[in-house]
């Protein structure tokens, strides 16, 4: 029961961090640091405004703090740009998105807790209707360093929850 209701509340908490980053729209620098609270590294390409919920959807959860090392900062920056590069119409549908979540910010201690994350983390949250995944990315750490394999594995990693949820 106590998973249930956990699942709930993340369900909730995604559903608020969605309708939080709708419509947002600004270029960010190297220095993640000055992002308000769970924004998005980079905003997708502009786009209406939709209340509408896409049925599938695959969501990037990006934890990390807010001063990076120089290797974590350009490890966000390569998942930040493989997104935004390869999944343009996808992160404008709102079917991909991004958040970016600074896991040493106070105002994110219940997402942090809710993910039960580490200080840098990737989780990645599929959703087909009402039924919610999320699995964090262990994976991708093992590539740390070699910035084009971050990319690769970003791309073909979401391009297969993508056709796994079709």
């Amino acid at each position: 029961m106590k998973n249930i209701a956990r699942m709930v509340s993340l369900v909730l908490l995604i559903g608020i961090i969605s309708l939080a980053m709708t419509g947002c729209s600004s270029g960010v620098d190297a220095d993640t640091s000055t992002l308000p609270a769970e924004q998005p590294v980079e905003s997708a390409p502009e786009s209406a405004p939709t209340d509408e919920v896409p049925a599938v959807s695959v969501q990037l959860v990006y934890f990390h703090v807010a001063n990076p090392c120089d290797c974590m900062a350009v490890f966000g920056e390569a998942v930040a740009d493989s997104v935004n590069t390869n999944f343009q119409a996808e992160l404008a549908s709102g079917v991909v998105e991004l958040v970016d979540v600074v896991s040493d910010d106070p105002a994110n201690a219940a997402t942090v807790e809710a993910f039960d994350s580490q200080p840098s983390d990737l989780f990645v949250v599929t959703r087909v209707g009402d039924a919610v995944s999320v699995e964090p990315d262990y994976e991708i750490w093992g590539l740390m360093g070699d910035n084009e394999a971050v990319a690769q594995y970003v791309k073909d990693m979401v391009e297969a929850k993508l056709a796994g949820l079709a």
